[in-house]
């Protein structure tokens, strides 16, 4: 709670010295922070009866007794993920955020479709990204989705969507946030980026314009979205944990984000337990 208090006191610092780039970037960080106490406390409120608890301990004690065993490297690696939090959780904070600025933003209804497998991720790795994905979804809303009466009026159902995925495909963990909203208007980014003196002759240089920090499409800014400093974070926090980001996006039919990390732990993991067991 002591950091929600200094999170909140930076806010109003930015705000009273105008500077409302600064106070976006530390609301994405305190939303987080706030999404991640509730997720703890969490169990201290509510009792699933899917799950199991176990010590640290007892967990020691059956890695020690896989190691023993001939073949037993890969449930090792299984028991050993048991530490980790499951990356369905860190989508579902994702997804609640998603729901509240629908609302907020009156972008109601807005259906969030969360897609994970049972990957589990170390809960500080990556944590500067998992922050910066606040930006991503809040641009989702704010610019990508529609109002109702927006998407009545071109013939789209009035529910909007926001699709959360993620997986690990070989030793790469993929997540990806689409929606089914109004897309990139790709010829006025480039139009933009060109007036700012970037290059805009291929779809590389107009995604590299899309991450540009300051630069955006968008004629008014809020506390919300709008200055172009949140989308530069999201990739910014993917570059510096070894990752790519890819760009999908169709005029009228929406906009896929896809981010690509490395999970440089499970090959470490694999070849310490193959020296554990050479």
């Amino acid at each position: 709670l002591t950091s929600i208090a200094e999170l909140c006191h930076q806010i109003e610092n930015h705000l009273a010295k105008e500077d409302r780039e600064c106070a976006e970037l530390v609301i994405g960080r305190l939303v987080d922070r706030w999404q991640h106490i509730a997720t703890q406390l969490k169990p201290l409120t509510s009792v699933r009866a899917d799950l199991v608890e176990i010590s640290e301990a007892d967990i020691n004690e059956l890695l020690e007794c896989l190691r023993q065993m001939p073949d037993g490297a890969p449930l090792v690696r299984l028991v050993q993920m048991w530490r980790h939090e499951p990356v369905r959780l860190k989508l579902e904070r994702l997804g609640e955020h998603i729901r509240n600025l629908s609302a907020t933003l009156g972008k109601e209804p807005v259906s969030v479709n969360i897609e994970a497998d049972r990957t589990r991720v170390p809960q500080e790795r990556w944590s500067s990204f998992w922050s910066s994905l606040v930006h991503v979804v809040r641009n989702a809303v704010d610019h990508g989705l529609e109002s109702p009466e927006e998407r009545a009026a071109v013939g789209k159902p009035l529910e909007s969507s926001i699709a959360l995925r993620a997986g690990k495909h070989a030793d790469d963990l993929v997540i990806e946030i689409e929606d089914s909203g109004r897309g990139i208007d790709w010829q006025k980014l480039g139009e933009v980026a060109r007036s700012a003196g970037l290059p805009a002759t291929t779809h590389d240089d107009l995604v590299d314009a899309l991450f540009r920090s300051g630069l955006t499409t968008k004629s008014e800014a809020s506390l919300i979205s709008g200055r172009g400093v949140g989308l530069a974070a999201a990739r910014a926090a993917c570059l510096q944990a070894g990752g790519e980001v890819f760009v999908d996006s169709e005029l009228g039919r929406g906009t896929r984000f896809r981010f690509v990390l490395p999970d440089r732990e499970a090959e470490a993991s694999r070849w310490n337990e193959q020296r554990r067991t050479a």
